[in-house]
């Protein structure tokens, strides 16, 4: 595990280009490891930088499913994925665009949220209603 647990708010809702941009990237991912994932990510603003472990899902094999294509060309493209689990108890994947070294090619601030703070989360289930969140709610968030 990468130290303590990062205190995460929930940031509101985005504009749902992840359900249609990430989606099918990261439903073949998940049938090639048996799993079904919920489309779209929960965005959450963590309350410091998040560092991340050098282990993470490659999501490589899937690249060309990403869209717009714009996206997968822009440098840095690398997306991947990193295990982690919310509120002690629910597994989540956190999605990055890129390594690190990249990072602010993707993901701009939001919500007054810095880049290195922002997480997209995915998972088996609907995380707002599982964990019974709304905009604003805080939920903590380790990396394993």
């Amino acid at each position: 595990m990468a130290g303590d647990p990062y205190l995460c708010r929930l940031l509101p809702d985005g504009t749902g280009s992840a359900s249609r941009c990430l989606t099918p990237m990261l439903e073949a991912w998940a049938k090639s490891s048996d799993m079904t994932l919920v489309p779209g990510t929960l965005n959450l603003c963590a309350n410091r930088p998040v560092e991340l472990l050098s282990e993470c899902v490659s999501l490589a094999a899937f690249h060309d499913l990403a869209l717009p294509q714009w996206r997968r060309d822009q440098p840095g493209f690398d997306p991947r994925l990193y295990l982690g689990r919310l509120a002690g108890s629910q597994t989540c994947w956190l999605y990055r665009w890129s390594a690190p070294s990249h990072l602010t090619t993707f993901v701009g601030e939001a919500d007054g949220c810095p880049p290195a703070h922002r997480c997209e989360i995915v998972a088996e289930v609907k995380l707002r209603d599982a964990l019974e969140l709304t905009e604003g709610s805080l939920v903590t968030l380790e990396l394993l």
